[in-house]
């Protein structure tokens, strides 16, 4: 009985670190969409950052207490004048479980 109890948790335990790993690659994939969408309406409203298109290369989220989690973002911009810059940016994100908000610090051209 014992053994079925440790192997009960044990897939307990799995099961739960799977589903948040899934809840949070979730999430990601939707403020990855999200911050696409806001930096494609900067760029055609706001000439001024120069920036005429950009790759997100790579998007990651980690959970770090409640509904806090942290992100990276990188990837490249590409300018108006044909030069491109490699960018890697930190992103908070706050989720209550049906909305959320993010920010990347010290970027303000969009």
């Amino acid at each position: 009985m014992k053994v079925f109890d440790i192997i009960k948790i044990f897939l307990t335990t799995i099961l739960f670190i799977s589903c948040n790993n899934t809840s949070t690659n979730y999430l990601a994939s939707e403020v990855k969409k999200s911050i696409i969408e806001e930096w494609n309406i900067a760029i055609r409203d706001n000439g001024e950052s120069g920036v005429k298109t950009f790759d997100i290369n790579d998007f990651g989220l980690v959970h770090q207490e409640k509904t806090y989690y942290k992100g990276l973002i990188s990837g490249v911009f590409y300018y108006l004048d044909g030069t491109n810059e490699k960018f890697n940016l930190t992103v908070d994100v706050t989720y209550d479980g049906q909305m959320f908000i993010w920010e990347i610090p010290d970027f303000y051209w969009y």
